[in-house]
């Protein structure tokens, strides 16, 4: 079975590093669940010129992409899936640097796991063809998938759930997932369908 994941706020902790990035470069302590676009503009802690280049810096700047971390459980249960038969792919809005940054902490734990990068403003539809489900934290790369009108009826979707995106409705997907153990009971549970 096919499975497709995006890359940061699901295979990554890109929270974290966004944490760890305003502390290192611009000296600003805030918890990893605050340092969204939302909270960073709009209680004025950066504009958004600076909220821009923060976003480069995290993404794409090799300087700290060494402090990226998996998310919790996601090397174990990858690998277990893996092991299990399923082809895993990320669909990912990162490119060029940002890709070799993933790549990199990929081959840390090992894990074989095809990028297929697609550009701002295009839907992911063509990256995740033929999955038999997608998860993404970003509810707007979802509803642009429902948009569509080009995905698979058969391709579930689901939302990571996160403390950042509580807010987030779940009408028009499958469902939410909130841990890799969470999605690999779920994954069990479409073998036994």
């Amino acid at each position: 079975m096919l499975l497709a994941l995006d890359c940061d706020g699901v295979m990554t902790d890109i929270m974290e590093l966004r944490s760890r990035v305003l502390l290192i470069k611009y000296k600003i302590c805030i918890e990893p669940r605050l340092c969204n676009r939302q909270h960073l503009i709009g209680q004025g802690i950066l504009p958004e010129t600076a909220y821009e280049e923060f976003c480069q810096t995290v993404y794409h700047d090799p300087k700290y992409g060494h402090l990226l971390r998996l998310a919790g459980g996601a090397a174990f249960h990858v690998a277990r899936l893996q092991s299990m038969g399923h082809a895993i792919k990320i669909a990912t809005r990162r490119s060029n640097t940002g890709l070799v940054i993933v790549r990199s902490l990929f081959d840390r734990y090992n894990l074989s796991i095809p990028m297929q990068s697609v550009p701002r403003g295009q839907s992911k539809a063509e990256a995740i063809a033929g999955a038999y489900a997608y998860v993404d934290d970003d509810r707007r790369e979802l509803d642009m998938l429902l948009d569509d009108g080009v995905l698979p009826t058969q391709t579930r979707l689901y939302l990571w759930r996160h403390n950042y995106n509580q807010a987030a409705s779940l009408v028009g997907l499958t469902g939410e997932v909130r841990s890799f153990a969470e999605y690999a009971q779920l994954v069990t549970s479409w073998q036994r369908e």
